[in-house]
């Protein structure tokens, strides 16, 4: 693997070029997954209104490449949630280089867990998460179909 030079800069989930990411990784998992919901298994602006909560936008050569967002899921715990890299991108690092800025963020906002849910139909994704550390745990919220999968991060 050949990582990507990328920018990696704070962005607005409102904005077109964001709402065109989060299009692409909802038709994404529509495909990998026939009882992905959208309104469930997504996130609405209003989640990033909250303290403590970001959105960024990975860029290589002044292209979209992904995104990435932390939202708080307790007064400790942060939420991963849409991390995505277009396919032109994959496999270059920015999946890795998003993790570490989500996490970055995550320390400094005073998280001390950071927890998400991904799918076994993305072994990608699972990879990246076990070797950044990340711990099955449980299922939670309303993650409760039995093809999701749920890992933690203690963070120092």
């Amino acid at each position: 693997m050949t990582a990507a030079v990328c920018q990696i800069l704070s962005g607005d989930f409102a904005s077109a070029e964001a709402q065109a990411l989060v299009r692409e990784l909802d038709q994404h998992l529509t495909e990998l997954y026939a009882d992905y919901v959208t309104e469930l298994y997504g996130m609405r602006h209003e989640d990033l209104a909250q303290p403590r909560s970001g959105f960024w936008v990975a860029y290589v050569a002044d292209q979209v490449a992904g995104c990435v967002a932390v939202r708080p899921f307790t007064e400790t715990k942060a939420e991963l949630k849409r991390l995505y890299v277009r396919s032109p991108f994959r496999n270059q690092g920015i999946g890795k280089q998003l993790l570490a800025t989500a996490e970055a963020a995550a320390i400094a906002w005073g998280y001390t867990h950071l927890c998400l849910e991904t799918g076994e139909a993305q072994p990608a994704s699972l990879h990246l998460y076990t070797r950044a550390g990340f711990q099955a745990i449980p299922c939670f919220g309303h993650y409760d179909d039995p093809e999701s999968r749920c890992y933690e991060k203690v963070l120092t």
